[in-house]
């Protein structure tokens, strides 16, 4: 099967179809691809596809290249970073202040909070995480005990939306014209539980 990895979901999709169509098993990750709080552009085309043809995610950077490890919202940056603390935006220090908040709230690190909202998004999504010490690993597998509930996801969720742009937008901006009264009944992808 082609790869998903920097290729349009469309070739990915229309692989699956083509094993679906022989009989074939699918297994492995649809692609491997960058996703976190700071970049969701994946939830455009490739997690849909991806969960639309029971695929599965490998998400690398979900802690945005340390930005959403508290580093930078504590003033914990001593030693190695990815990333200069310069060269962060302020959306992306606004999203690693509301990660930070949540973590308070619930008593656990900005980490595991950033790295269980990858895994809450979609079943099809397991996070790849990039620890430098044996601290930062065993803290990081702390996520997989982390529940956010719905308020916690909604506080993440808004601070970090993105558009999903055409057609999507589009889709929703005409949806009461198109399909009046039933259009409101219809389930899409931002009003799911």
């Amino acid at each position: 099967m082609t790869d998903g990895y920097d290729s349009m979901p469309w070739t990915s999709g229309r692989g699956a179809a083509h094993h679906r169509r022989v009989k074939y098993r699918l297994f492995g990750a649809s692609g491997l691809t960058p996703y976190s709080l700071t970049q969701r552009d994946i939830e455009r085309e490739l997690l849909p596809m991806t969960e639309s043809t029971a695929m599965s995610l490998a998400a690398w950077s979900p802690l945005a290249g340390g930005i959403l490890s508290g580093k930078f919202t504590r003033g914990d940056i001593a030693g190695a970073s990815r990333v200069a603390a310069g060269t962060i935006s302020e959306r992306g220090l606004a999203i690693a202040r509301v990660v930070q908040d949540v973590a308070d709230d619930l008593g656990v690190t900005s980490s595991q909070v950033a790295i269980a909202w990858t895994m809450a998004r979609s079943p099809a999504v397991h996070p790849i995480v990039g620890a430098r010490r044996l601290d930062q690993l065993v803290d990081n597998l702390g996520a997989v005990d982390c529940q956010l509930d719905a308020g916690a996801l909604r506080r993440l969720d808004d601070a970090s939306t993105i558009s999903l742009g055409f057609p999507h937008d589009f889709i929703r901006e005409t949806a009461g014209f198109v399909y009046g009264a039933a259009g409101e009944r219809v389930l899409t992808r931002g009003s799911r539980p």
